[in-house]
């Protein structure tokens, strides 16, 4: 039965990529059917109805990313609203222990209060983490043994999916950018940061999964090699360096921490090597290598914003400012004649939501390493990467619903609940 399920999905992700209108969106009436199409057949699949919540975030994350919207929902609160009804039609009705963090509840407390008061809005931070709530509640009181390859195979298919797109498309969204004096084109239709750190959220997890589950077949192998190869080639050719370095640390923390044996870790550092001086003759890197050589000890000017938004917060702070920030808006507007993001999510925490959200924010960022039984080691690469991510943008403070979705992920395979036995699922 679940072969079927594969084949449907697979043909509703081919229609999804399909759309390639970048300038309208898909009529009311085909957004509603292809969601109706997508949640249909869990309503009569007896076992692993959670399965939903995992091909859901994954059509989510491929349309909002994607060069095209395309058919799924991608606000906030459309989003938590189909999670909310999934959750009543397929989430276990047997009574589950705590999984979500205090730090999360009272950070979707906080993020609620504070924006109400300063803006009268709920932003998308506080959708994205109430539907992480269900979606992590949900996931947890699986019965499924293979829940946690599940989600492996997930983050790499949207990052294979979103690689695919760019290297077939990519050339037709072209920007010309100058470093150096010297005038480089760069592909890419969304931010070369945001989207090659999601990316980069498919190359960890694929390298965790192959050394987590040793006895993966043939075919998945090739699955996870080739998102990691495809994956690392677009990274690089949106020429962003955010991601490059955020993959770097946690995949040497791995390779020199892990059980892995020493002929296997040196074979891995030689095909690095080997495939860096393949994209280094191919000049793929020329843009990347202009872009750090050209750094002007600044960040690309991320520490002039740091700076100014943090001296205009010191300007106009009040006590009450600094316990609980000024809010999502006037913390984007701070320092700034129009609405300017931080690029640092520790930064935005600590201005929007205070010393208080701050605190929380690190707690949650914790959670899963305090929580962990097993696999500390990858939970600790996963944490990492993710802080590296928030030093140089938002994706938290944003209400980017893939990272919390990756934070879930941790937690889950912090409790060793991996499956083994089996080379498919």
């Amino acid at each position: 039965m679940i072969r079927y399920l594969y084949v449907y999905l697979s043909f509703l992700l081919l229609i999804l990529v399909s759309y390639t209108d970048v300038n309208n969106l898909p009529s009311i009436f085909s957004r509603i059917a292809f969601l109706a199409a997508l949640i249909l057949p869990f309503t009569f699949y007896k076992k692993n109805k959670e399965l939903f919540f995992v091909a859901f975030i994954v059509f989510v994350t491929i349309s909002s990313v994607g060069y095209a919207i395309s058919y799924m929902p991608v606000t906030g609160p459309i989003i938590l609203t189909v999670l909310l009804i999934s959750t009543i039609l397929f989430s276990s009705s047997a009574k589950v222990s705590r999984v979500n963090s205090y730090a999360l509840a009272l950070l979707i407390f906080l993020t609620f209060i504070i924006n109400i008061i300063n803006s009268a809005d709920v932003k998308n931070i506080t959708y994205s983490m109430l539907s992480i709530v269900l979606v992590t509640r949900s996931l947890s009181s699986s019965h499924n043994t293979k829940i946690n390859n599940y989600l492996s195979f997930s983050f790499a298919l949207i990052s294979l999916v979103l690689s695919i797109e760019f290297l077939l498309v990519g050339k037709d969204f072209v920007n010309e950018i100058s470093v150096g004096g010297i005038d480089y084109i760069r592909k890419g239709w969304n931010d070369p940061n945001y989207f090659g750190c999601i990316l980069g959220i498919g190359v960890l997890v694929s390298i965790i999964e192959l050394i987590l589950n040793k006895n993966l077949s043939f075919r998945l192998k090739t699955y996870y090699y080739s998102t990691i190869i495809l994956s690392i080639i677009t990274i690089i050719s949106v020429a962003s360096r955010g991601a490059l370095l955020a993959i770097l640390l946690p995949v040497l923390l791995i390779i020199f921490r892990s059980s892995i044996k020493a002929k296997y870790k040196l074979i891995t550092l030689l095909f690095v090597a080997f495939f860096v001086g393949v994209l280094y003759s191919s000049h793929l890197l020329d843009l990347v290598i202009a872009r750090f050589m050209n750094d002007a000890g600044d960040a690309g000017e991320r520490t002039l914003i740091w700076t100014k938004k943090f001296s205009a917060f010191l300007e106009e702070a009040s006590p009450l400012s600094w316990l609980f920030g000024v809010g999502y808006d006037r913390g984007m507007n701070l320092g700034y004649s129009h609405p300017q993001g931080f690029h640092n999510d520790f930064l935005a925490f600590f201005i929007d939501y205070g010393i208080v959200g701050f605190i929380l924010f690190f707690c949650f960022l914790f959670y899963p390493l305090l929580q962990a039984k097993q696999n500390r080691l990858y939970v600790w690469a996963i944490i990492v990467y993710v802080m590296l991510v928030s030093l140089t943008l938002e994706p938290f403070s944003s209400g980017s619903l893939i990272y919390y979705y990756f934070m879930t992920y941790a937690l889950l395979i912090g409790r060793g609940n991996y499956y083994h036995k089996n080379n498919e699922y």
